[in-house]
């Protein structure tokens, strides 16, 4: 014998009549659409059939048929289907010039139980009559039939006792608490789904879902889940047209259940927003059927007489929209410290931006977190729209340290939550321990310092350094002991540093900068050829001598050459060559016969870049 456990709401469909006669769809609830193109919950693919043709819900306890403005229409029982209607098992739905047939579960009145559906009716296979001799194989039938009959019954026993020892399967509780079925909304606004579990062994998750697709899901903050959870999701509808929310909660066993499902229809309003009217729902959570339990094909037996169409009531719109702004905390900012068992008496400030006022039965109650010793819910004084109101409560700190937040949202006086959330959050420290002394650090001593700071080229100078309770020491990142000494000779200007790393991790610096004094660079004197040479010969050569400088480092030379008009005037450069290292050159190729040409040289310093000073300027001419 099973006992019966409502299944999770499905849809079979069994094409009647049409060109795929006899071939059966099925779709989970709670909203099932039926079209031509992918996107449906059942494709039929048939030319009678529109892309969106027709939709089948389960609202309250029982399916409803709306059409979804096909090109061929939809009818129940051969009856034009032009508003919602409740469709029951064995109907017959048009679709067009398609009829298929209706079986569901989850349906009111079914016969769906968590052992399995009512199957349908087999046709039966007439057998082939063979002959049998008198007398032969009636030997073995009797113990056959006796083995069977033994078998069956140990099954038997061994179902009803796992079904009385596994002891009853409590889900959690789950409702939508807002919006409320039947709303109706404008296009592009965006709607706070309000959802609130219970089990009073925790309820650690809810999913909400949009048209059979997981639209958000939130977890507990606590692993071990919260005997009441609530949660609010913000949802904008894509589209118009009717939408199903449905939510899921689990418990920390990994049961799940299912709230009645809410029917929010998305159109061009004559007012803001408007409800149509609920049906009676008993908030009981389905339970999910086992997965181990098979679900049979849809039955075969033949429809019973077409029923005449119920339809819905009409949309009847509602007076007012209740919502809230929160506005400031009045008393005990957020991160307040207090002290275990302190107690606080928090006032937060809102805005009534809806369009009912607030007055008896409407009050703000504590949805989730840490309670801390309030009351569960408070009164709100009559407040008309866009007033402000002051709502407090008192709350006592817990004794342990930690962060504790306690989450608040209004409720009308039938019950429905609305508005943002809106909290109080208070730490309790952990108790002050003793600061230990510490013992004393000994001085970082450092001293750094050279015999002179000046010296010639060629010259040396010792550095000294002297450092104490410190973890490393570096001379221009060369390590070096805390005590020590090193003589350098630089060439030229240089600074000399000394890094110190610090036993706590940090670094500081001592620097010398030793400055080489040089003299400076001797003139060359020009050799030759002489101011004022002429030269009769083509192609039009040169060379150019001067006297050897001698400097600390050693030096390049630097000529330059110019040329002029016959008469020595409008002089502009021809060559300059840098980095000779000989005191000669030779010029190739003068510009033109009868010019007039001149050159000067001067020395530059390998180690400092630092120049001579410049020769005079000595000229001479080519006549050919």
């Amino acid at each position: 014998m099973s006992a019966h456990v409502p299944l999770s709401p499905m849809v079979y469909l069994t094409i009647r009549r049409g060109k795929r006669a006899g071939q059966t769809f099925s779709a989970p609830g709670p909203a099932v659409t039926i079209g031509r193109v992918s996107d449906n919950s059942i494709v039929i693919d048939d030319p009678q059939v529109s892309r969106h043709h027709a939709s089948i819900t389960f609202e309250g306890g029982q399916w409803v048929l709306r059409d979804l403005g096909s090109t061929n229409g939809t009818t129940l029982n051969g009856q034009p289907v032009t508003t919602p209607v409740v469709v029951r098992e064995g109907d017959m739905i048009g679709l067009g010039e398609v009829v298929v047939s209706v079986q569901l579960v989850g349906a009111a009145g079914g016969e769906e139980t968590a052992i399995g559906v009512r199957p349908p009716a087999a046709r039966p296979v007439p057998a082939m009559a063979q002959p049998v001799a008198r007398g032969e194989g009636r030997s073995w039938v009797w113990p056959v039939i006796i083995f069977v009959l033994l078998v069956a019954a140990l099954a038997v026993t061994a179902v009803l006792a796992f079904l009385l020892l596994r002891g009853p399967v409590t889900p959690p509780q789950v409702v939508i608490t807002s919006p409320l079925n039947g709303t109706i909304v404008s296009p592009g606004k965006e709607i706070e789904v309000q959802v609130v579990a219970q089990d009073a062994r925790g309820v650690t998750r809810i999913d909400l879902w949009v048209d059979n697709t997981l639209y958000a899901s939130q977890s507990s903050p606590d692993s071990r889940g919260q005997a009441s959870f609530a949660v609010v999701h913000r949802w904008m509808p894509s589209a118009s047209g009717s939408h199903a929310l449905l939510a899921k909660a689990y418990n920390v066993n990994g049961q799940e259940t299912l709230s009645p499902i809410v029917l929010v229809t998305v159109m061009q309003p004559t007012g803001e927003v408007s409800q149509l009217p609920s049906p009676q729902v008993t908030e009981q959570p389905a339970s999910p059927m086992p997965a181990d339990t098979p679900v049979p094909p849809p039955p075969t037996n033949t429809p019973p007489p077409p029923a005449t169409p119920t339809p819905l009531p009409p949309p009847t719109p509602t007076v007012c929209v209740d919502d809230a702004a929160f506005v400031a905390d009045v008393t005990v900012p957020d991160g307040t410290v207090v002290t275990p068992g302190q107690r606080i008496d928090k006032v937060w400030r809102l805005r009534n931006v809806g369009s009912c006022t607030w007055g008896p039965g409407y009050t703000a109650v504590f949805v989730s977190g840490s309670q801390m010793s309030a009351p569960p819910a408070v009164n709100i004084p009559n407040t008309p729209p866009g007033a402000v109101v002051d709502i407090g409560v008192t709350l006592y700190a817990p004794a342990a340290p930690g962060s504790y937040a306690s989450y608040w949202q209004l409720r009308n006086a039938a019950g429905v939550l609305f508005g943002r959330r809106f909290l109080v959050q208070v730490v309790v420290p952990a108790p002050a321990t003793p600061t230990p002394i510490p013992s004393p650090t000994p001085e970082t001593y450092i001293s750094f310092v050279a015999d002179r700071t000046g010296v010639s080229p060629g010259e040396c100078v010792t550095l000294r350094w002297d450092v104490e309770n410190v973890a490393a020491v570096y001379l221009n990142d060369s390590g070096v002991v805390g005590h020590g000494s090193q003589s350098v000779c630089p060439t030229t200007t240089t600074t000399y540093v000394l890094r110190v790393q610090l036993r706590d991790g940090g670094t500081t610096e001592r620097s010398i900068t030793i400055t080489v004094n040089l003299p400076e660079i001797p003139k060359p004197t020009q050799i030759g050829p002489p101011d004022g040479s002429v030269f009769e010969h083509y192609p039009r050569a040169a060379d150019f001598y001067w006297s050897e400088v001698s400097y600390p480092g050693g030096v390049t030379y630097t000529i330059e050459i110019q040329y002029g008009t016959p008469e020595g005037t409008d002089w502009e450069p021809y060559q300059k060559v840098e980095g000779l290292t000989e005191p000669h050159y030779r010029m190739e190729n003068f510009i033109g016969a009868l010019n007039m040409g001149r050159w000067r040289v001067w020395a530059v310093s390998n180690v400092t870049g630092q120049r001579s000073e410049k020769t005079g300027w000595w000229k001479f001419q080519f006549t050919m």
